[in-house]
């Protein structure tokens, strides 16, 4: 009787086994059953074989099927058993984003159910829910909300310059100083705290934000199935996050609410805003602000306000996508500019020049003298050619949509942007390897620069961003001389553990005071 069971089982099991593979298969022919050209997927895995051994992050992994096929507009790609299309023709990329932006609104397949807080940002929010969301913050990341954010900012420069002080005459990890200022940027901007990250690398605000951007193979399949798989994930109770972390940001985004509601604080930043929002149901502003084009989302949606609820959960999600979008993604940028600087001695001198100049016209490092600083500018944008943040971007399509080569995509069907690839296609930019700042005197091609993203979906943050890093290397390279480290390994390597462009060493420079 028990072999017949153990019999039974072990049949059960191998057809189970063996329509799974037949399904698996059969999801490999997605892209050749629609005509369109793709590198042979491995079973499961797709093509992030190399990835998931650690070979090539996620940029390499893109821009390998990208590179693969030099004359195709679009080209399949296997995120396990997911298909996604990579669009490599910058006149499509500009259509997805923008020109018929109505059908690929979303950025993932959206979920019925979102349990998670942490996941209640406009990163993952869908339809008219991210676009009224979208509206009703935008107001506070105009120039004038940001002038005002200027001195909380200010003091974790001044923070930074103490940390700095106990590196003169040594060797410094700037990747590491770096990764300290934004946390406290984003700890006193965003949270509403100090967190004390510079004074004490290893404080718990720091140790969760690190958690947040650990990668496994299975953080890797769940990106995937929340991204392609949302009401699934969510029966499931599945969520990117570990319990620990979101806790930890609840807590601390709950009782900084509650604390300024009762002792009725208010303070220049990204908190005292959403207290605003969820009293009044919107931020103030000022009439000239409304005017800046690339915060608006192009559609009314008042109709839906009313049945819009600011709630905590919200304010949440909100806090916390300020953390996961802006930590590694500044701090590195900041890392690699001071890295290409230090390898081209004469846009060095002539970002210090600017700044030295600014800084005599305008009295000291602020936000008119940094807004002037306009080749300091093209520094950051260069460098976020070269490094940017994310890989990529990616859209699924909303409604039926038919490319100029025939191709239709259904609702449903997903889309990779290869920021990566694009910004170092010598098509797009020439000499795409060698760092040239002046190539920014010109605005590129549409679709070929997107570091930030475009269309209506552009990162809400840039503006803040920009600021954040104009001030972090103008206050660093205005103080000290620093001078890439021989222990460096170059050029710096991308760590293939991860979904953002982070450099996987120690950057040590050689730092000495002016």
């Amino acid at each position: 009787m028990f072999s017949l069971i153990l019999l039974s089982f072990t049949l059960l099991i191998s057809s189970l086994i063996f329509i799974l593979i037949k399904w698996a298969e059969e999801r490999n022919k997605f892209w050749s059953k629609r005509n369109i050209n793709f590198l042979k997927p491995k079973l499961f895995i797709g093509n992030l074989y190399e990835v998931l051994w650690g070979r090539k992050n996620m940029s390499e992994a893109h821009q390998a099927v990208y590179n693969a096929f030099p004359l195709d507009d679009v080209v399949g790609f296997y995120d396990f058993v997911f298909p996604r299309l990579i669009i490599r023709n910058p006149e499509l990329v500009e259509k997805v984003l923008k020109n018929d932006f109505s059908h690929f609104v979303d950025r993932a397949a959206p979920a019925k159910h979102v349990k998670d807080p942490l996941s209640l940002n406009l990163f993952s929010m869908c339809g008219n829910q991210w676009r009224l969301y979208r509206q009703k913050l935008s107001p506070g990341f105009t120039t004038g909300k940001l002038k005002n954010m200027f001195d909380p900012l200010s003091v974790c420069g001044k923070n930074m310059l103490s940390l700095m002080e106990s590196h003169v005459g040594k060797e410094a990890d700037m990747k590491e100083i770096m990764e300290l200022f934004s946390m406290d940027v984003i700890g006193s901007c965003a949270f509403g705290i100090d967190p004390g990250v510079t004074q004490n690398p290893n404080s718990s605000f720091r140790t969760m934000g690190q958690k947040i951007f650990e990668f496994s193979a299975v953080q890797q399949f769940r990106f995937a199935v929340l991204s392609l798989l949302p009401n699934l994930a969510s029966k499931l109770n599945f969520s990117f996050f570990k319990p620990e972390v979101v806790k930890y940001y609840c807590d601390i985004i709950l009782n900084t609410l509650e604390f300024r509601k009762k002792h009725e604080i208010e303070r220049n930043d990204f908190i005292q805003m959403m207290l605003q929002l969820r009293s009044k149901g919107k931020i103030d502003s000022q009439p000239s602000d409304l005017a800046e084009d690339d915060l608006k989302t192009n559609k009314s949606v008042e109709e839906e306000d009313k049945d819009f609820q600011i709630t905590d959960e919200l304010l949440i999600g909100t806090a916390f996508g300020f953390l996961s979008a802006g930590f590694h993604t500044t701090s590195s940028a900041l890392t690699y500019a001071l890295y290409e600087l230090s390898k081209n001695p004469e846009a060095l001198e002539k970002t210090r020049r600017e700044i030295k100049e600014q800084v005599a016209v305008h009295g000291n490092i602020n936000y008119d003298s940094l807004k002037c600083m306009t080749y300091l500018e093209k520094v950051l944008k260069e460098t976020l050619r070269l490094h940017p943040g994310a890989p990529s971007t990616f859209r699924v399509c909303t409604k039926e949509y038919k490319f100029p080569n025939g191709l239709t995509l259904l609702p449903g069907d997903s889309i990779i942007i290869p920021i990566y690839a694009l910004q170092r296609d010598p098509n797009n930019f020439p000499d795409p390897l060698s760092f040239n700042p002046d190539r920014f005197d010109e605005p590129p091609a549409p679709g070929t620069y997107l570091p930030f993203g475009d269309g209506p979906r552009i990162c809400i943050g840039l503006r803040f961003a920009m600021m954040e890093m104009k001030f972090a290397l103008s206050t660093l390279l205005l103080n000290y001389n620093i001078q890439l480290s021989k222990s460096t390994e170059t050029p710096v390597k991308m760590s293939p553990r991860g979904f953002l462009n982070i450099p996987l060493n120690e950057v040590k420079f050689k730092i000495t005071k002016i």
